[in-house]
């Protein structure tokens, strides 16, 4: 995976936890985080909470599970090696040339 790649894995990741945690915020009533967001769509409705929570969750897991993804990939690789019992295998990726 290329560093453009992951970054941009990285920022929708990113906004995705702080969508997530807004969301929550902007629906549940959370003490510290009434007092960041509009108290006026915070709702005592169990059945809207219990639906923002799972989907807060869900939104909040996938952007997790995008920026594990980003950490342990590998790089793009421009060189393979094969080794086995029977010898080494190199196999590059060389630039291509006009053919005319």
């Amino acid at each position: 995976m290329n560093r453009l790649t992951k970054l941009l894995i990285l920022v929708v990741s990113m906004i995705g936890i702080v969508q997530s945690v807004w969301f929550i915020g902007l629906v549940i009533p959370i003490d510290y985080l009434s007092k960041m967001v509009l108290q006026t769509v915070q709702t005592n409705v169990d059945w809207i909470m219990i639906l923002a929570l799972v989907g807060s969750v869900i939104v909040g897991f996938v952007a997790i599970m995008a920026i594990i993804t980003i950490l342990v990939a590998p790089r793009k690789a421009d060189k393979i090696v094969f080794r086995s019992a029977n010898g080494r295998l190199s196999i590059s990726k060389k630039s291509r040339g006009k053919i005319a």
